[in-house]
């Protein structure tokens, strides 16, 4: 028996058809005995009972996969793609209402479905804003930022930032850590947004608290460190710039002494000028201008 998988294939189904097989050839079936000799013929002339993975297998070859995880793992990518194409497009959801966008967002987020996510994220500040709200009172930004956190470990570099960049506005206390991370990102944007995002709490539901000490054995998420590094030696202009200002919001004398030193050496003028800036916030309104 051989039988071609459908464009919306569903797994329960094919349990069901093992399930099936197994019953079968329990009960001497020579059908299903064929069918089991024919996929897998080391079990021909087999007096033991057939096991349910053996069942499994038989299904999956019949479907020209070599193993049931194989047959498995395309049915559940078919499924995440055929999701992801059920729901509207950045373009359809900018006219939708509030209420309908978050219950895309969250279809996409309750299922790890990160990439389509973070497609469908740049809606602009004001429509964001109202649909966080939303999330808050059906109680499901929790599930909305599971998706973030795990976005932030993606291999796309996209995906990261667009991760990063949605914590600066959705974040709970959980991002604290993810975005220290990426503050040793290897690629310059992603390192730019999360520091933005760790530093900046004016969007923000309430302010991140500052990542707590590691434990014993683990590295070391000094955030003010790797701000202060940031601003100081990045090969990134960009990053050093928003770094330069991300330091006005740590009391810590480390970012005092490294904004003074920005302001002695630096020559590029917008780096200088955030620096400067900073150095006011951190100092007082009576600071010395240079």
């Amino acid at each position: 028996m051989s039988a071609e998988l459908p464009d919306r294939p569903n797994l329960e189904h094919l349990k069901n058809l093992a399930k099936r097989l197994l019953h079968s050839f329990g009960a001497r079936d020579p059908a299903a005995i064929a069918r089991v000799e024919a996929a897998l013929p080391r079990l021909r002339d087999c007096v033991l009972p057939l096991k349910l993975a053996q069942a499994q297998a038989v299904i999956a070859r019949e479907q020209g996969f070599a193993s049931w995880p194989r047959l498995k793992a395309y049915v559940e990518a078919s499924r995440l793609a055929s999701n992801a194409l059920s729901v509207p497009d950045i373009r359809r959801l900018r006219s939708l209402p509030v209420g309908e966008v978050a219950k895309v967002w969250v279809q996409l987020a309750r299922t790890l479905e990160v990439e389509a996510l973070v497609e469908r994220l740049p809606l602009g500040r004001r429509k964001a804003l109202a649909v966080r709200e939303v999330l808050l009172e059906t109680g499901a930004l929790g599930v909305f930022v599971d998706a973030l956190l795990l976005g932030t470990r993606h291999s796309n570099p996209k995906v990261r930032y667009e991760c990063a960049h949605a914590m600066d506005m959705f974040a709970d206390q959980r991002c604290s850590g993810a975005l220290a991370a990426l503050l040793h990102d290897p690629v310059p944007r992603v390192r730019r947004i999360a520091v933005h995002s760790i530093s900046c709490d004016d969007c923000k539901i309430v302010p991140l608290q500052p990542v707590p000490p590691p434990a014993r054995g683990t590295r070391s998420q000094d955030v003010v460190g790797a701000i202060v590094e940031l601003a100081t030696s990045d090969p990134s202009i960009q990053v050093r710039r928003h770094a330069a200002v991300a330091l006005a919001g740590f009391a810590d004398v480390r970012a005092t002494w490294a904004l003074e030193a920005l302001v002695a050496r630096e020559t590029d003028a917008v780096l200088l000028r955030n620096a400067l800036a900073a150095l006011r916030r951190v100092r007082g309104p009576a600071s010395p201008s240079s």
